[in-house]
This record gives C-alpha cells, sequence and structure tokens, in this order.
C-alpha cells in the first residue's frame, strides 16, 4: 500500500551558511512536491512531519514550506534515538557535499535532490514570504565600489545601498535585500536571496571554486564573473542585465571569465547612498 512507502516522520539537519541553506530549502520543497503527487488520489495518505534543525536566524525561511507540517528544532547536537525517525538527512555535511557535486560537475541542490529523491530546483520558492520590493541597487562591498556608485546614479540614475552583510541573513537583512531591483557583490548568501527573490544578479565568484556549486544560471537575469573580477567586467554585467530587462522580460544569463581570488565579507549592516 502506498502509507508503506511514504514516511511518517523525517528529520533533516540545514546548513548554517545562507547560501547553502537555500538548496537545502529548494530540495525539501520539492521533496514534499514529489509527495503530494505520490498521495494524490489516496484519501488516508497523510504527509510525513518534517522535524528540521536550523539556526534560529533562518527560521522565517522554513515559512515557505507551507504544504506539509513542520517542526522546527534548534539543537544540532540532538541525536534521535532509534525508530523514532524513518528517515534522516544532514545537509550540513557540506565536504561531502561539495566533493560529490565537484567530481559530477552539478549544482548543490542535484546533490540534495540525489539524497532524498526529488529533482529540487536551483533557488527555492520564497512567495510565501515575500513582499513588494523598491528600486534600489544592494552593492556589497567590492574593491571599486566609489565607481559603481557613481557610474549607477550617472547612467541610470540608481538609488544605491551599500550593504556589509554576513554569512546568515536574517529576515531584517532578507527585507533589505527585497527592497533592491538589482544586487552586485561577491558570492554570499544574500547573492543566494537576491536570485532567489528574482533580482537581477551580478555575482563575482572566486577562482578557486567550481563554478557550477552555487550558481543560478537557472535564473533569468543573472551573469556570473568568475575569477578576479574588474570594473569593466561589472559595468558589462551591470548593463547587461538592465539594458535587456528595461523594455523585455527575455532570460539573460551570463558568465564572464578572470584570473581567481577569494573575496570575504563581514559583519552587517547598510548604507544607503545618493537617495
Amino acid at each position: 500500500m502506498l502509507s508503506e512507502h511514504v514516511p511518517s516522520k523525517v528529520l533533516f539537519y540545514m546548513p548554517h551558511e545562507t547560501q547553502h541553506f537555500l538548496p537545502a530549502l529548494a530540495a525539501i520543497q520539492s521533496y514534499v512536491s514529489c509527495l503530494i503527487d505520490r498521495t494524490r488520489g489516496h484519501i488516508a495518505a497523510e504527509l510525513p512531519a518534517l522535524h528540521i534543525i536550523a539556526d534560529q536566524v533562518h527560521h522565517y525561511l522554513l515559512k515557505c514550506i507551507d504544504k506539509a507540517p513542520v517542526v522546527v528544532l534548534s539543537n544540532y547536537d540532538f541525536v534521535p534515538k532509534r525508530g523514532v525517525y524513518d528517515l534522516v538527512f544532514n545537509f550540513d555535511d557540506l565536504e561531502s557535499i561539495y566533493s560529490l557535486a565537484f567530481a559530477t560537475k552539478t549544482h548543490i541542490t542535484r546533490i540534495y535532490g540525489l539524497m532524498i529523491g526529488s529533482t529540487p530546483e536551483t533557488v527555492p520558492d520564497l512567495s510565501a514570504i515575500k513582499l513588494v520590493g523598491e528600486d534600489y541597487v544592494g552593492l556589497l562591498e567590492t574593491p571599486f565600489q566609489p565607481e559603481l556608485v557613481a557610474y549607477l546614479k550617472s547612467r541610470y540614475q540608481a538609488k544605491t545601498l551599500l550593504l556589509d552583510l554576513p554569512d546568515q541573513i536574517s529576515e531584517v537583512q532578507f527585507r533589505i535585500i527585497e527592497t533592491c531591483q538589482m544586487f552586485i557583490g561577491p558570492q554570499s548568501g544574500a547573492t543566494y536571496v537576491a536570485a532567489s527573490l528574482g533580482k537581477k544578479v551580478v555575482e563575482l565568484v572566486p577562482g578557486d571554486r567550481y563554478p557550477r556549486w552555487l550558481s543560478k544560471f537557472v535564473c533569468p537575469s543573472y551573469f556570473m564573473i568568475y575569477g578576479h573580477a574588474n570594473l569593466e567586467q561589472v559595468i558589462k554585467g551591470v548593463d547587461s542585465l538592465w539594458e535587456s530587462h528595461s523594455e523585455t522580460l527575455s532570460s539573460t544569463s551570463m558568465i564572464s571569465y578572470g584570473q581567481g581570488i577569494q573575496t570575504e565579507l563581514t559583519m552587517s549592516g547598510a548604507e544607503v547612498v545618493d537617495e
């Protein structure tokens, strides 16, 4: 019978950083959709209870799992007793997950999907918590930040938010990102949030990292600069995304190559420029 193939209780350990958490969220959403398809037409069948261990800063994102019962936990030291859960998935084992993604030349969400038997999208559906955005350009720290602010103001009359965001994006920081129509900066949880919200994203990816690992090419407005970025490449990305969507909604995803360099983000905050 179908009930023998549908688990009654499932436990997930979620990643700590937002840029890994969002792909895991996409995988769980796909998993729930698969279970709904399997139980469709069977009145007695019920969806399993999903017990999800996640840092409190990410609990607001779990509201996007709205088609199955969810129990949110925070204790990563929790070790379930034998037989309590039908299935246990550790999405926080990123070293093993990255190794498999690198070996198979695939995206992190595909590995999560293989683990739980689903076919997730690259980005999760955040419509359950999405509000109306505004018209800022979000700009993370880059070596040429002043030049970009001046260019965006002169070329597009754009208001710029200078952002310094942590690896874990809180709900308040999520709302700041949501006010942006375009987002520019190093690969991070912030750029993953922006892409998941459908923003135009110009992303700087370190050359020592497998480029497909956390890419967002499935998104309609995405420009990756792989390796050491320069101002001309970033401006090219801004122009290509801005102009391609000024009069049409056609898809634009591109990659520009440079020499590898690692860029890091620290702390949190936001500054409005040229309001």
